[in-house]
């Protein structure tokens, strides 16, 4: 068999790789590739070929180290092959073909630039749809931190003994909790898709969209949950959470006079109607989302799915939604069933591969009482944040714990300090500062002392944030904190002599 690297005429695939079945039993599927799977026959591959010349495991696809995809035969019986050669290895790019036996053909490609722009928008139509419910609920935690610290301020010098002042501080703690809930869930929705398949927890990400629906619909909507505990699918996180916000959103929107919007999933294994258009075979998950509103016209619903197609007035969507949803699943080697009756309201029934191992979703902290601790021994820190209020109130949080803070708002003036003695035992930086942001800052104050110790502190929870943070030897901390979290993560960066957080480790969920 050939393993000669081929200079290919087509470009290569650079993010999200997928293959189309051009011939055999699953012809026309398409399915996303993760960064590595297997083809064959096995219930465990990315797309299982129910063919009598498909070996068990008959091919990998995987993406290597410098972001090219390339394919290995895994020692098949009829052999692999790339455009007609018969291959072991084989680097590959988009329009190759790939042949698994003698009757299955396939086609690499990726995701168009045009489709990924349509599911990108349609992600954002969709948060502009449930903006409004967001937006009261963010009012809400702030008029009851408005209340709580209008409440303290007003009290006399006998504060401390007011009855009332454990449960002032109580409820302004849990408005943090849900501030911080909300804006995790709300930034991890807009961040969208990590463009690769794993195994991840479908019951938690069914709860998580309960929750916001919960908080984003109008108070006519009721929402039932009928979940089974400890699902696992094979799939995108991401685009699962698009799929079933979407399914939700057009649920809301069939009931506006209120109604129920029930969300179920459950295990199940393949049935003679639905197995056949499956790319996988032995159990799988079914997530389904049911709504008691007006229905689906008969004469509508061959064509629901149609991009652009819509039943709905100028100005409430772009008729994406459905056709997003069915492009997602079909990606993931899925189906959606849709079942309406006007006037009885409309079921969708989404089918995705079960997995067996899964790393469980974690949920947005809850801050613990926490009990002052002298921790600080009276050591310097230097808090640099363009916020007047975030300084002072961590470095109210700090001064408590026993440390001495010099506060400054801005990089150039945290450099030219650092450039006198004595040196502080910490800096702490706000990642997005205006002018010297805090990677600027602590690159700058290496230049003066490469043993400097930094923690940086950033309201963006984005991945390739926190991973030049950790790679420039700093710790990692994302807002909002509570002061355990803050006072612990300082401690150890203290202590640390290199990274705070290493890629072994979890980072702190703030």
């Amino acid at each position: 068999m050939s393993e000669t690297k081929t200079i290919h005429p087509n470009k290569l695939v650079e993010g999200p790789a997928r293959l189309v079945v051009l011939l055999g039993p699953l012809a026309g599927l398409r399915c996303e590739l993760a960064e590595q799977s297997t083809l064959g026959r096995s219930a465990g591959s990315a797309l299982a070929l129910e063919d009598s010349g498909v070996s068990r495991k008959h091919a990998e696809i995987r993406r290597r180290t410098d972001g090219a995809w390339e394919i290995e035969d895994l020692g098949s019986r009829n052999g692999t092959r790339v455009n007609g050669i018969l291959v072991r290895r084989q680097e590959l790019a988009v329009g190759d073909r790939i042949q698994l036996g003698p009757s299955v053909l396939l086609l690499f490609t990726d995701r168009g630039a045009v489709e990924g722009a349509l599911i990108e928008r349609q992600k954002f139509e969709l948060l502009g749809r449930v903006a409004a419910g967001i937006a009261h609920d963010f009012n809400n935690v702030l008029s009851v931190l408005g209340a709580g610290t209008s409440y303290v301020r007003s009290s006399n010098a006998e504060v401390l003994a007011d009855p009332e002042l454990p449960g002032c501080l109580d409820d302004m703690e849990a408005a943090v909790a849900n501030g911080a809930r909300l804006a995790h869930r709300l930034l991890g929705f807009a961040r969208g898709s990590r463009h690769g398949r794993s195994a991840v927890d479908a019951s938690g990400i069914c709860l998580e969209i309960a929750q916001m629906c919960r908080r984003a619909f109008d108070g006519s909507i009721r929402i039932e949950l009928d979940v089974a505990p400890g699902l696992r699918v094979l799939a995108d996180e991401g685009e699962i959470e698009q799929v079933l916000m979407n399914l939700c959103v057009n649920a809301r929107d069939a009931m506006p006079s209120g109604g129920t919007l029930t969300l179920r999933a459950c295990e199940r294994m393949p049935c003679a109607n639905t197995a056949k258009h499956l790319a996988f075979s032995g159990p799988h998950v079914v997530l389904t989302v049911e709504d008691t509103g007006f229905g689906i016209d008969p004469s509508h619903l061959p064509r629901i799915f149609e991009t652009f197609f819509s039943t709905k007035e100028s100005g409430s969507g772009f008729g994406v939604g459905l056709a997003t949803v069915k492009e997602l699943v079909t990606l993931h080697g899925g189906i959606v069933e849709v079942e309406s009756h006007s006037g009885l309201g409309t079921v969708f029934r989404v089918y995705l591969p079960a997995t067996q191992s899964f790393a469980p979703r974690t949920t947005a902290i809850t801050p613990d009482a926490v009990t002052c601790r002298s921790v600080g021994g009276g050591r310097r820190i230097l808090l640099v944040d363009d916020d007047e209020l975030i300084r002072r109130s961590t470095g109210r949080l700090l001064t408590r714990a026993g440390f001495e803070v010099e506060a400054l708002s801005n990089g150039t003036d945290a450099v030219r300090r650092y450039e006198s003695d004595p040196k502080p035992a910490l800096v702490i930086l706000d990642l997005d500062m205006p002018g010297l942001d805090g990677l600027g800052t602590l690159a700058a104050l290496r230049d003066i002392d490469s043993t400097v110790k930094a923690l940086v502190v950033s309201g963006h929870r984005q991945p390739t944030q926190e991973q030049a943070v950790r790679a420039a030897g700093a710790g990692f901390l994302g807002k909002p904190f509570d002061p355990a979290t803050l006072i612990d993560a300082v401690r150890t960066a203290m202590l640390s002599e290199s990274l705070l957080y290493t890629d072994d480790e979890p980072t702190t969920q703030s």
